[in-house]
């Protein structure tokens, strides 16, 4: 797991947006193939979820 899946597990839009900005992967899976939005989706981290989506994250 990712630091940037780890915020948006917590639901925190200041790191998040603070990792994205230094080149964090919007798009990383973990070892099951989930993405850093997926896990958002399913912790229903709706400020993370319109994060990722406004940096490219894929559906």
């Amino acid at each position: 797991m990712t630091v940037l899946m780890k915020a948006a597990t917590a639901g925190n839009p200041l790191i998040i947006e603070t990792l994205l900005s230094k080149g964090a992967d919007v798009n990383a899976k973990d070892k099951d193939g989930r993405s850093v939005l997926d896990i958002a989706k399913m912790k229903k981290r709706d400020k993370a979820i319109m994060i990722l989506q406004k940096h490219g994250a894929n559906e």
